[in-house]
């Protein structure tokens, strides 16, 4: 699963283990192009610079790839190591588009997709904003802010209305415009 901004993608996966299913792998390695990933050219896709260490088999990550062009169809493989360095053949590769690089419409949403609807994709943009690099090219920063300040920070008050909005039946929030 990906979700696609104007300059970025954010991808989800599950963690596989260290042999198969088991255990906890040891290294990454993410790349994308816009031209299809297969095995016999990961290597010269674009490598993505520090991807997260694995979590345990089985737990739910994310990562944030930024610098793209919009409006651009990008595919994205992973490969995985043991602490012995043995490889995995690459993942299963997917694609996606990046959004158009305007940002106007509903606020929260954040991750600026045409459909104009707010989803877990704004949420995982809005945190990985707030807790990885606070760059702003991932991210609407005027549809981040959501909480009606007038101070136009982007911030934990912002996290947490999108959190009730999305888990709470959306009773919790009226959208600043």
């Amino acid at each position: 699963m990906a979700s696609p901004g104007p300059h970025c993608v954010t991808l989800q996966w599950t963690a596989p283990g260290d042999d198969g299913t088991v255990g906890q792998a040891d290294l990454y390695d993410i790349r994308y192009s816009t031209q299809p990933i297969n095995q016999a050219n990961f290597d010269n896709a674009t490598q993505v610079d520090d991807p997260d260490h694995p979590l345990p088999s089985g737990t739910t990550q994310f990562l944030t790839v930024s610098g793209l062009e919009s409006m651009t169809k990008y595919y994205f493989a992973i490969k995985t190591a043991d602490e012995n360095l043995n490889w995995s053949p690459i993942s299963n590769v997917i694609s996606r588009t990046t959004s158009e690089d305007v940002c106007s419409g509903m606020a929260g949403n954040i991750d600026c997709d045409p459909e104009d609807e707010i989803t877990l994709g704004d949420l995982v943009a809005l945190v990985a904003y707030l807790f990885r690099n606070n760059t702003t090219d991932c991210i609407c920063v005027s549809e981040a802010n959501v909480d009606g300040s007038l101070d136009d920070q982007v911030n934990i008050a912002d996290l947490s209305l999108m959190v009730l909005y999305l888990f709470g039946g959306g009773d919790y929030l009226t959208w600043c415009p």
